[in-house]
């Protein structure tokens, strides 16, 4: 069992395996600005759901995922400052990172101005824009990391 806390409250997750290592995938205030700009990409482009980006949104609101945790962290060991981390379980990063690609594709439409066939303003300021695009290059470094290429993998014995 595995105690999780996390903006007060604590939470017991008794189906996380204590085997798999779950990968960090940013801070809580991160994915709240990702799935801010998911958000508005989906209600303007009419999206279909993702679970990986709505099973995040669900860990983020307290509730209960075997694919997805929430922890307190230190991010600073000089001044004790700690920070939510989320983390995902290897499996879910296939889909947590093509869905990170999409919403990356339709920001850069967006900002070409290709945005449903006319000139939009844009739906996201500089620094929303910034904090996606370096939580997109987090998660594919651990998609890099996890996923090992099948040249690469080592010949089965025989």
């Amino acid at each position: 069992m595995r105690q999780i806390a996390a903006n007060g409250r604590h939470y017991f997750h008794h189906d996380l395996d204590e085997r798999i290592i779950y990968h960090r995938v940013g801070f809580a205030w991160q994915w709240y600005d990702l799935l801010a700009a998911w958000d508005r990409f989906q209600r303007h482009q009419l999206l279909d759901c993702d679970d990986g980006f709505c099973a995040i949104a669900d860990v983020l609101r307290g509730a209960r995922r075997e694919t997805f945790y929430v922890e307190d962290v230190v991010v600073d060991p000089r001044t004790g400052d700690t920070d939510v981390a989320v983390y995902a379980h290897p499996a879910a990063l296939r889909e947590l990172i093509a869905g990170c690609r999409e919403l990356r594709d339709m920001m850069n439409s967006d900002a070409a101005g290709a945005f449903i066939g006319y000139q939009a303003p844009p739906l996201l300021n500089s620094d929303e824009e910034a904090t996606v695009r370096q939580l997109i290059g987090v998660l594919e470094k651990s998609v890099d990391d996890t996923i090992v290429p099948f040249r690469q993998r080592a010949p089965e014995a025989a």
